[in-house]
């Protein structure tokens, strides 16, 4: 979240990217923090049946490899791809 809360505050005052982003984890990210992370895991398994259905090769070769999909998509899901996408898309998002 670090990642995130720093574009915010590049993008706003302090107390609005606070607020802004306590109300993006409460609506949208509520159980992806907690001790289980249930929402995450469930993410992430749906991500992976997705992996499977349309990259099913990737997939295979993964496995056989014994790398699980989870591994390589969690930091992109928990860091809600901020550091994977642009700088120029948290400006569009901001606007």
């Amino acid at each position: 979240m670090n990642f995130f809360a720093g574009l915010l505050l590049l993008m706003m005052p302090e107390e609005n990217a606070f607020w802004t982003l306590v109300g993006i984890m409460d609506d949208y990210f509520s159980g992806y923090f907690s001790q289980e992370m249930i929402e995450s895991q469930v993410d992430q398994l749906v991500f992976e049946d997705l992996m499977r259905e349309r990259f099913p090769k990737l997939v295979n070769h993964l496995d056989y490899l014994g790398v699980e999909v989870a591994w390589i998509s969690s930091p992109w899901f928990l860091s809600i791809f901020i550091n994977m996408l642009p700088w120029e898309s948290g400006e569009d998002f901001c606007n």
